[in-house]
């Protein structure tokens, strides 16, 4: 993706602003939802954590780093990818919008560009990504966990 370039992707959960919150921060449901192999993750202020993303082309070593919190409201990561040209800043943002309903924001912004060349560096493959992730993949397992 281009610098300054965004992908914003919304979704409304049938849960309470405080669940999607813990969903959302908590390693133990990230692994559920995102991405299986995060070794751990820690909701403060300079943490960080490196792992592998395998595709069929290439492997790609995620670094994150927590760089701003508003607890209950949002949440603001570093991401990079180690050996790659690029950086980029992803803000999950959620609301209330009613005691059992609540939405989440997730603005990812790009800060320093990624090479074009590479397909899941592109703006199409990020949104179709935070989609899939978010849409699909967090949407089904807070279901899940609604209806347990």
């Amino acid at each position: 993706m281009e610098e300054n370039k965004k992908v914003i992707v919304t979704e409304e959960f049938t849960v309470s602003k405080s669940l999607l919150w813990e969903v959302i921060t908590q390693h133990s449901h990230q692994i559920n939802w995102f991405f299986s192999n995060i070794p751990s993750f820690e909701l403060e202020v300079g943490y960080q954590v490196l792992f592998d993303v395998e595709t069929p082309n290439r492997v790609f070593p995620h670094f994150w780093k927590v760089l701003a919190i508003q607890p209950q409201k949002s949440f603001t990561l570093l991401r990079e990818y180690q050996g790659f040209d690029g950086s980029s800043e992803v803000c999950f943002s959620i609301e209330s919008l009613s005691e059992n309903s609540s939405r989440l924001t997730l603005t990812h912004t790009v800060t320093d560009p990624f090479s074009q060349d590479i397909e899941e560096f592109r703006y199409e493959s990020c949104l179709g990504g935070w989609n899939y992730f978010i849409k699909k993949n967090l949407k089904q397992y807070i279901d899940r966990l609604v209806i347990k």
